[in-house]
């Protein structure tokens, strides 16, 4: 969010000791009417102002916005660069790990028989978690073997109507066989944040349509709210 005043933090305290990071991180408090998902966005705090202010590793404890009503939240900061964007990350106040590693992530299973992708469009239109979330990783597991060679279809995720920036599954001929096996989501870079009352689609793109098969498209999903 170019134009973010950063003294709009509040200086809670500056630990005198930090061994882990070697430093010693400042907490501030922060309150605002904008989404988690929004002060998530690389470059919502950034160093256009007051650029000595922050630094990697220290901490942000405040309130969001989920449609009127208050999520509390932590947020480090990853990567403070001395222009371009800051970027921050969701952290476990009681593990320090980025994001509560390991905790509040499900994965969503969506199957679908390939013979009946058969044109490019929406597999899955407009499901809401109904809370703050994060798409972590997509990928594919294959139930029933693919025989007829040359085939294929691309498969994407979108929030809203933007697409993921990763999370693109190519599912080929050559890519589904035998039963089981795994096809594997390009990485997820951005572009992958929700509130409660946004929603993902499944999208399906360059299909050339399947005689056969099926299989498991794989969402891993982050609760942000827990």
């Amino acid at each position: 969010m170019a134009g973010f005043n950063i003294r709009a933090l509040t200086l809670l305290s500056s630990m005198n000791y930090f061994p882990q990071a070697g430093s010693n991180p400042n907490i501030f408090t922060y309150g605002t009417t904008d989404a988690l998902a929004t002060i998530l966005t690389d470059g919502y705090f950034n160093t256009a102002r007051d650029k000595g202010k922050i630094k990697v590793n220290d901490i942000i404890i405040g309130m969001a916005n989920a449609g009127g009503v208050g999520v509390p939240f932590s947020i480090k900061f990853t990567t403070v660069p001395g222009s371009g964007n800051v970027v921050s990350a969701l952290v476990d106040l009681a593990s320090g790990a980025a994001g509560g590693a390991g905790h509040g992530i499900q994965v969503l299973p969506f199957f679908f028989n390939l013979a009946e992708i058969a044109a490019n469009g929406d597999l899955l239109t407009n499901y809401v978690p109904g809370y703050n979330f994060k798409i972590e990783k997509v990928d594919w597991r294959q139930s029933k073997a693919v025989t007829t060679t040359a085939k294929l279809a691309t498969i994407n995720i979108e929030i809203n109507t933007t697409d993921l920036t990763g999370g693109v599954v190519a599912l080929t001929s050559a890519a589904c066989t035998p039963a089981g096996v795994a096809v594997a989501g390009t990485a997820v870079t951005a572009n992958n944040v929700g509130g409660p009352t946004d929603s993902f689609s499944i999208e399906a793109s360059g299909v050339t349509a399947f005689a056969e098969g099926s299989g498991w498209l794989l969402i891993s999903l982050r609760n942000l709210d827990g």
